[in-house]
């Protein structure tokens, strides 16, 4: 018997466009993407999933797909529900809610897109939990929240820890619930081995909390760091990206938030796990999705806590950095901050909304 066409196929991207609109939209005959029988790797990019994205699919459908890829996109909460219940066993989800191109967000009409984990945490998470046996590696980058909510994030009756195989967690964008859930062993992947945040500032690290007996005597690390070192037990790597580092010149006398960072590297050293700080790039051209032959501007390797530490390269801050150093004189406190989540504790948040 003549097979059809694609049938084997195995890998798929999509880098497409809609007509006459950036983004294209999945649904009709183009959600049955999501229930090809052979394909286990598929990325897409630039694509709208409004709620009726697989209503076409029979209920009951299930594929071998293990790698998914939803790039710069417009999701509803209801197709991530739909699109995460086919794979048997998915490995990898990379969740990329659309960041540049806000104009394009809302299309089909009357739909509510984009940041899903803080819209409607308890479904986001529900459409997670179906993969829950055998998802190994987790990206989530939500959209940016321009004026985010200060009270504390509900989290109740929320957790991840039966995600029995997630090994690796990246934020690229902050996301306060999964940075709460993540912060207590209540509720953390019992395996998780390497965290990755972006999009920190630089006042989190003046967020201290005393580590305990254990420790040196007067040994304070930021607060994000003890509870990733006492929520996270087999943690072995900690992946931290600032917007902006603001470090001394001098390589004999530091900044506060260079001790601060040696500190919480030694901290880590102790148990086992190696930390590594970054700076994101102070300007790019190239935005996501990332195509063909194009490339992402790195992140700057600042300090990792091995035996060279500090890197001499990110010694020296040119442009808009260097004009916003802050002033040894003092102590730390005068900085330029920005809107942008962090990982501090909310407990402060919470008692400003009151």
């Amino acid at each position: 018997m003549t097979r059809r066409p694609l049938q084997e196929l195995r890998k798929l991207t999509l880098h497409l466009n809609g007509a006459g609109r950036e983004f294209w939209t999945v649904q009709g005959i183009y959600g049955f993407i999501f229930a090809h029988p052979s394909l286990q790797e598929l990325h897409m990019s630039s694509a709208n999933l409004p709620r009726n994205t697989t209503e076409l699919i029979p209920r009951g459908s299930k594929t071998p797909l293990k790698q998914l890829t939803l790039d710069e996109c417009n999701i509803t909460v209801e197709a991530l529900q739909s699109i995460l219940s086919y794979p048997t066993g998915l490995q990898y989800l990379y969740i990329g809610e659309n960041l540049y191109s806000l104009d394009e967000e809302r299309y089909p009409a009357g739909q509510d897109y984009n940041q899903l984990c803080e819209r409607e945490p308890a479904a986001f998470i529900a459409a997670l939990s179906q993969q829950q046996h055998s998802l190994e590696t987790l990206v989530y980058s939500p959209q940016i929240i321009p004026f985010p909510r200060l009270a504390r994030p509900a989290t109740a009756g929320l957790s991840l820890n039966a995600f029995c195989q997630l090994c690796e967690v990246d934020l690229p964008q902050p996301c306060r619930i999964l940075r709460n859930l993540l912060a207590s062993d209540l509720t953390a992947p019992p395996k998780l081995t390497k965290l990755s945040a972006s999009g920190l500032r630089y006042e989190w690290l003046f967020d201290f909390e005393d580590v305990g007996p254990n420790s040196e005597p007067g040994m304070r690390v930021p607060s994000v760091i003890q509870n990733a070192a006492s929520a996270l037990p087999n943690l072995k790597e900690l992946v931290l990206c600032f917007e902006r580092l603001y470090l001394s010149t001098d390589t004999t006398t530091g900044f506060p938030g260079d001790m601060n960072i040696a500190t919480a590297g030694k901290f880590l050293q102790q148990r086992g796990v190696t930390l590594r700080i970054l700076q994101e790039p102070s300007r790019t051209s190239c935005v996501r999705p990332i195509l063909y032959g194009e490339a992402e501007k790195e992140d700057t390797l600042v300090y990792t806590n091995d035996d060279v530490g500090f890197r001499p390269s990110s010694r020296v801050r040119p442009g808009p950095h260097r004009d916003e150093l802050v002033n040894e004189e003092s102590g730390g406190d005068s900085y330029a901050g920005n809107e942008s989540e962090d990982w501090e504790d909310d407990d402060e948040e919470d008692e400003s909304s009151e």
